[in-house]
């Protein structure tokens, strides 16, 4: 659930393919949408992580679930969309991944 000003909005964790965190806002990007609110991007991540959710970057956590590849520091989502890798992560990222695909 996503309390978005004074309303609440029910989102599937499938439906996610990646969130990112731009000054002070989430914005939750799905299948064709971006649903934008605001809250602490370190909460979001310790909420979603046990459901296969991963922090690739400072500011992007990535449904491992919806990875296509990967090319360099970039992941390359099934919809098309890229995601960038932090570079101190990406040995980190490509374990969790290997591991989640398990």
């Amino acid at each position: 659930m996503l309390k978005i000003q004074n309303k609440s909005l029910r989102l599937s964790l499938s439906d996610i393919y990646y969130i990112e965190y731009c000054q002070k806002h989430i914005i939750y990007h799905t299948n064709g949408k971006r649903i934008e609110t605001t809250g602490k991007f370190s909460t979001v991540y310790d909420e979603l992580k046990k459901y296969g959710f991963y922090q690739v970057h400072q500011g992007y956590i990535v449904n491992l679930a919806k990875i296509q590849d990967f090319q360099g520091y970039t992941v390359i989502l099934e919809n098309g969309q890229t995601v960038l890798i932090s570079v101190r992560k990406k040995r980190e990222v490509l374990l969790a991944y290997a591991k989640y695909v398990e």
